[in-house]
């Protein structure tokens, strides 16, 4: 059996001794979990037994008095039985003597991160995110790529500007995560989201329409690729060979969602379906030729009616929606009717709105993986976005990776609101005084306080992305929004959102304020004591801040301020803004900052 000691130590903290230098051959329980260095050791021996009946990632667990045995088939269910007992350490409960036996129900479950919408982790971000989710148990990860968010060897003059990931900060991810029994797989599009590629002049003749196109009364600059040329194929597997190059998985997401113009340029008047299957059968082609399978997103194929064509059978196909109205079980039912193989993809909740939505998380979490269950899905993969530069602070995205991470492993496990937040406390936050969970998930409801829902935004963040700075350009914005909303969603998420009246109301708005006041005045209260607390506490005390400012601001809209009222107002969004600075460059790149700094400074 070959376990990282380093991997256990850094996934279960404080729980175990290991007692071999490199690999883990029994190890040692403590009395109970401590996050401080010091906590006594029992003497109790876990011992690690081979058992072929096990399931791959499944295990049994035997707890005596003063000896537990793990049996396994494979290496990571051993793994996986001690972030068990450390779950259990963690959330304070008593190992009785007794037997458990457990295994995934979704053999594969995953996270993606969005890595390319001006926030592009440091290393060390990286590897503390594959800790947390090694801790629930995910066993893949994802980083969303398009534009140069990677530094592509075969194209070094389009991301020498960029704070791209190199070729070798991916090689030593790859290998970090596999010591922790996780798969890293690459993500990159290659027919929509192309924009960054198709701005450029050698590439501009590649694409879907080349003067950019109009779309529900938008004129957008280009971002698809002409499928039928055969130079995009080239292209976008140019780009996938530089990327695995540097990945040991033998699996690829190449993304092939939302290609907006497909219809609208050179491909007007031809059948889509047809036209798009033709693109993915080729682009499958060369991939199955390299040794990889290939996973795409399911939305084109719904919008071109491509579940009736003829596609490669070992293609797997994403269903994202990230509304709580999202319809998955219909979705999934019509995927398995046609034989697909499929995961279903969550989100998080967390862009556009500064904190999340919490109550939306979770309810769109808990569809897709009921969804998953009813129909075979094959996996669950949680999406953490980026757009409008990616403001959100990372910790307001664990509450998601703890939940979706139980549900996945155990569909049947029901989690209360209430008993999410004790398992942050317990296994992320390590806080001693038990309030941290609470307050980060409470401060994703600032949005139901708002007189307008809107599907996966809030009215404070739509404030801020729109740089609105009156009553008149608000009421304008959000009819933009609305409209935009309309033509993106499918039609049962746009019903549950009509959007009727786009009037302010600053009464809302200051209560939501004061609402995300009080959680931000109760972060003193909490003891955190995971080893980057006090940043931890600084993140989520500078994207509650922010939350809360632009609250304000958006009240102040409905009427004039004195110039003293917009000096003390300009003063404390300085101090936000320059500790945003401060927090971005100890978790990112620089590359975004200057970007989200600008777009904060243009409420001074």
């Amino acid at each position: 059996m070959e376990i990282s000691a380093k991997a256990v130590k850094d996934v279960c903290p404080g729980a175990f001794t290991v007692l071999t230098d490199s690999r883990v051959q029994k190890a040692s329980c403590l009395a109970e979990h401590r996050a401080a260095v010091g906590a006594e050791e029992t003497g109790s021996q876990i011992f690690f037994s081979y058992d072929g009946k096990q399931p791959p990632e499944g295990y049994e667990v035997r707890i005596e008095k003063r000896r537990v045995e793990i049996s396994y088939s494979k290496s990571s269910g051993a793994f996986y039985a001690l972030v068990a007992l450390w779950q259990m350490y963690a959330g304070e409960e008593r190992l009785a003597p007794g037997v458990f036996t457990e295994a995934p129900a979704f053999c594969d479950r995953g996270f993606m991160l969005d890595v390319s919408r001006g926030k592009t982790p440091l290393p060390e971000t990286l590897e503390h995110l594959v800790n947390l989710l090694a801790r629930m148990r995910y066993n893949q990860f994802q980083l969303y790529m398009e534009g140069f968010s990677f530094a592509y060897p075969s194209f070094p003059g389009l991301w020498k500007e960029e704070s791209s990931l190199s070729p070798e900060e991916i090689r030593h991810l790859d290998v970090f995560c596999r010591e922790r029994f996780i798969e890293l797989v690459p993500n990159q599009n290659a027919l929509g989201h192309m924009a960054p590629w198709l701005a450029r002049e050698e590439y501009a003749s590649l694409a879907e329409c080349e003067e950019g196109f109009s779309y529900g009364g938008f004129t957008l600059p280009a971002t698809t690729l002409d499928p039928e040329d055969e130079r995009s194929l080239t292209l976008v597997m140019q780009m996938a060979d530089d990327l695995l190059s540097n990945v040991s998985s033998k699996r690829i997401h190449m993304g092939l969602d939302e290609p907006f113009e497909l219809g609208f340029g050179k491909s007007r008047g031809k059948a889509l379906g047809p036209v798009f299957c033709r693109y993915v059968s080729r682009l499958h082609g060369e991939l199955a030729a390299r040794g990889r399978q290939m996973m795409m997103w399911s939305d084109a194929l719904h919008r071109f009616g491509a579940t009736e064509l003829d596609l490669p059978e070992d293609i797997l196909f994403l269903e994202w929606g990230y509304e709580k109205e999202h319809p998955f079980e219909e979705r999934c039912g019509r995927l398995k009717e046609a034989g697909k193989r499929f995961y279903v993809c969550p989100g998080t909740s967390s862009w556009n709105t500064f904190t999340g939505m919490t109550d939306n998380m979770l309810l769109n979490i808990d569809h897709a993986i009921s969804a998953a269950k009813s129909f075979g899905a094959e996996g669950v993969l949680l999406t953490d976005w980026g757009d409008g530069n990616h403001m959100q602070q990372l910790p307001f995205s664990y509450g998601p990776v703890v939940y979706c991470g139980i549900r996945a492993w155990n569909p049947d496990e029901e989690i209360s609101r209430e008993k999410l937040g004790h398992l942050l406390d317990a296994y992320i936050f390590m806080d001693r005084a038990g309030k941290m969970g609470e307050i980060v998930l409470a401060a994703g409801d600032y949005w139901k306080m708002e007189e307008l829902a809107m599907p996966c935004h809030t009215l404070a963040h739509t404030v801020f992305a729109g740089g609105i700075r009156d009553d008149v350009s608000y009421e304008q914005n959000l009819g933009l929004t609305k409209r935009i909303l309309e033509i993106l969603c499918l039609p049962q998420v746009a019903a549950a959102y009509p959007m009727e009246d786009l009037s302010l109301q600053p009464e809302s708005a200051l209560g939501a304020a004061d609402f995300l006041e009080d959680l931000r005045e109760r972060l003193a209260e909490t003891d955190l004591w995971c080893a980057d607390g006090a940043l931890t506490r600084r993140e989520l005390e500078n994207g509650i801040a922010m939350a809360e400012f632009f609250c304000r601001y958006r009240a102040s809209l409905a009427r004039q301020r004195a110039e003293a009222g917009d000096r003390e107002r300009s003063e404390e969004l300085e101090g936000i803004v320059e500790e945003y600075q401060r927090l971005w460059k100890i978790r990112n790149k620089e590359g975004g900052l200057r970007t989200g700094t600008e777009m904060l400074r243009r409420f001074e």
